[in-house]
């Protein structure tokens, strides 16, 4: 019983998920993904840097890339309108 309810459960979510990347985010949600994506880049630059830079900047260079791919991931699940999710 627990398994079949674990696994409806995943499908209501994984469809909610969906339903949630596919909608249009609201402005500023739009402004935290732009955000994201720098710090994703930025990091990426860091940790894949030939020069020597500080042992500090590299070491947190994944924890900015961390932070940078949650902020794309929830700019990009908010929703502008709830009737995407009323389906």
């Amino acid at each position: 019983m627990k398994k079949v309810f674990r696994k409806l459960a995943i499908k209501v979510i994984g469809k909610e998920i969906t339903d949630r990347f596919g909608a249009e985010s609201p402005d500023i949600f739009k402004k935290i993904q732009y955000a994201g994506l720098i710090l994703v880049a930025v990091s990426g630059g860091i940790a894949s840097s030939t020069v020597a830079l500080p042992a500090l900047l590299v070491a947190h260079a994944a924890n900015i890339g961390f932070v940078g791919g949650t902020m794309v991931t929830i700019g990009k699940l908010a929703v502008k309108d709830d009737t995407v999710l009323d389906k």
